[in-house]
Order: structure tokens, then C-alpha cells, then sequence
């Protein structure tokens, strides 16, 4: 079977996800992607996993960027995420790419 090793998550990581916990279904969050695709493999499965905790908590997501490309990532997490996991969420209502 191999070895394993425990995955323990940083403080940081616990705390974010903590306040993320704390948040009510309908408040709202501010998702920047601040990412291209050369960034892609070390920061989409943050992004993946921001968005299907905020998805599963039913929170308001308005995912923005202040670079180039970032609206086409913001469309392929979106796509990747909410679409596939959570096809009742509606844009406009549930969540929204301000661009």
C-alpha cells in the first residue's frame, strides 16, 4: 500500500477556512483570481477550493481579477465548479464574474 504521511493544514489554511465556516448562507464574498495560466497549477486548486466551499455554504460569489486573463480563469473555475458540482446555483443571483 506504501507509505503515507498526515496531512496536517497550516495555521493560515485552518484560520481560512475557520472564518469561511463562520460566514451564514447569502453573505457575500469577494473571490479575486489574480492568475494566469502559468499560474495555474499552483494556484487554480485554491481557487477550486474557495469556491466549492462558498458554493456549499450557499454564500453570494463575486469573483473578480485585475488581470488580463483573469476573466476566462474565472469562467473555466466556474465552469469546473458550480456548473459541475452545483448546477441550481444561478449566475446573476448566486454568483457572478465582475471581470
Amino acid at each position: 500500500t506504501g507509505q503515507t504521511f498526515p496531512e496536517v493544514p497550516s495555521a493560515l489554511a485552518k484560520a481560512t477556512f475557520d472564518q469561511i465556516e463562520r460566514l451564514q448562507e447569502g453573505d457575500p464574498v469577494l473571490m479575486a483570481f489574480d492568475y494566469d495560466p502559468a499560474s495555474e497549477g499552483e494556484l487554480g486548486p485554491m481557487g477550486t477550493a474557495f469556491t466549492k466551499h462558498a458554493a456549499s455554504k450557499k454564500l453570494k460569489m463575486y469573483f473578480m481579477t485585475l488581470v488580463p486573463v483573469g476573466p476566462q480563469m474565472i469562467d473555466n473555475n466556474i465552469d469546473k465548479v458550480i456548473k459541475a458540482d452545483f448546477p441550481t446555483l444561478v449566475y446573476g443571483r448566486d454568483y457572478v464574474n465582475l471581470g
